[in-house]
Order: structure tokens, then sequence, then C-alpha cells
């Protein structure tokens, strides 16, 4: 019996103890998850805007500085884009970004899609 109440004291300690591991203050998960990115990382919710201030950005055909460009998106402007994807193209060093190489896959009509980079947006 007396080996049984030890367990069960270490036990009471030890239910206690992992209690007080776990439990979290409140402030800090609100906190974390209320913070939005500076710039869309996928697409999370299907549509992105161009950040303000941005002028002339280029859709382009491909995630390439140097691909065609379909046309040219403003600060405010929204866009569809393919939910949670992305594709990595070639660098550049705009709207914040230094060496990044993360494009949004824009939806154009139909099945055809288009490029903009990752940094110039943010999730709407």
């Amino acid at each position: 019996m007396r080996k049984f109440g030890k367990f069960a004291k270490l036990s009471a300690v030890a239910i206690g103890l992992s209690a007080v591991v776990v439990a979290a203050p409140a402030s800090a998960t609100t906190e974390q998850s209320s913070a939005a990115p500076a710039y869309s990382e996928r697409c999370e919710t299907g549509w992105v805007e161009v950040k303000a201030g941005v002028t002339n950005l280029p859709v382009r055909a491909w995630p390439s500085n140097s691909a065609p460009s379909y046309r040219t998106v403003k600060g405010g402007d929204v866009l569809p884009c393919v939910d949670q994807h992305y594709s990595i193209g070639e660098n550049y060093s705009v709207c914040g970004g230094t060496n990044t190489n993360g494009w949004i896959i824009i939806q154009r009509s139909g099945q055809a899609v288009g490029y903009v980079l990752m940094m110039c947006v943010i999730d709407w």
C-alpha cells in the first residue's frame, strides 16, 4: 500500500506540473494570431491586393523579370489568385524584399495564369 500511496502523490504532482507548463497567457496567443504578414505568402484567401504605393506592377507570363507582361496593376488593385499556391522564380529586390524569389500565381481568364511579385501584394 505504501508504494501505491507514493505513486499517487507523484502522479498528482506530475499532473499539477503539466498543467502549469501547458497553460499560456491568453494575451500572447491573441497577439501572435492578430499579426498579419507584410506580404501574401501563398494566396491564403483566393484574392490579393497590390500594396499601396506600388505602381506599374507587371503581371508576367512566368515567374521571371524578363517574361512578357500581360498587363500592369497598381496599389489597391485586387486580383484573383490560385489558393494556397506560389511559385519560386527569378530573384528581385523591390517592395521591401531583398534578393527574394517568391511569386504569387494570378488567375486570368479561363485556365491562363500570370505571376506577380509576392512582396508587392497582401492577402485581401
